[in-house]
């Protein structure tokens, strides 16, 4: 009898991604027969940078799962070849004390690969960011600074449709990754269309960086779940 398989989900918080999570389960993530857990780190990227990098290099005894696992109570009856892929959410968090650009780009570059130590996610500048839609304003020219005051603008800027996540539709999902792809290709190819092809975290961090951070300490409003679920279908699922 072949063991259950599973989709690992590693987020930094405790109750936004878990909340979004059960709503796009409800549309998406259902037709493979792995199992989607989550995880809890309850911390930082750059926190989260400290526990893998040693002097530099990368810790090689040290894996995704087994990490998650000791955080983790109830993912204790699941083994490491059990699962099939890692997926990890995290928000650019330039606020935070401990904050690297570079750290940030070296976590990118090793977490690339959800079969293998994970594929991570970034938030520019929080998770909250995909939400951050109003119909009579073009998504293109949204920027904002990284601070914690961002949740609550974000809440009150927002068409009320997006605000909160356990009432979004099918309808509204493929809204809101048509909406962050077109972002997506703005930021990188400075081109505000539907993308042709997919566009990597190194990329659009890079770009982030040269076009925003660098400059004037904002970042371009884009979320990572509308990212990751464009990657994990395709372009042709969401194209409008």
């Amino acid at each position: 009898m072949n063991k259950q398989t599973y989709i690992l989900m590693i987020f930094e918080g405790a109750k936004t991604e878990p909340n979004i999570l059960e709503n796009i389960k409800k549309y998406f993530l259902n037709e493979k027969k792995e199992v989607v857990v989550k995880a809890i780190f309850g911390t930082t990227i750059y926190s989260l940078y400290q526990k893998f990098i040693n002097f530099d290099d990368f810790d090689d005894d040290l894996d995704t799962f087994t990490l998650a696992q000791t955080m983790n109570s109830e993912l204790e009856h699941i083994s490491k070849d059990q699962i099939a892929e890692i997926y990890m959410f995290f928000d650019y968090d330039k606020q935070a004390s401990n904050s690297s650009d570079e750290k940030l780009l070296k976590m990118l570059e090793i977490f690339n690969n959800e079969t293998e130590k994970g594929k991570l996610y970034i938030s520019y500048p929080m998770v909250e960011a995909i939400k951050h839609l109003k119909k009579e304003t073009s998504f293109k020219d949204i920027v904002a600074k990284c601070e914690k005051a961002y949740k609550s603008e974000v809440a009150f800027s927002c068409d009320e449709e997006f605000k909160n996540f356990n009432n979004y539709t099918k309808k509204i999902w493929e809204y809101v990754v048509n909406q962050h792809s077109k972002k997506a290709n703005y930021v990188v190819n400075d081109n505000f269309i539907f993308l042709t092809s997919l566009i990597s975290q190194n990329e659009i961090f890079e770009k982030q960086k040269e076009k925003y951070i660098n400059i004037s300490e904002n970042v371009a409003v884009l979320g990572s779940f509308p990212i990751f679920l464009l990657d994990y279908y395709g372009i042709d699922k969401f194209k409008i």
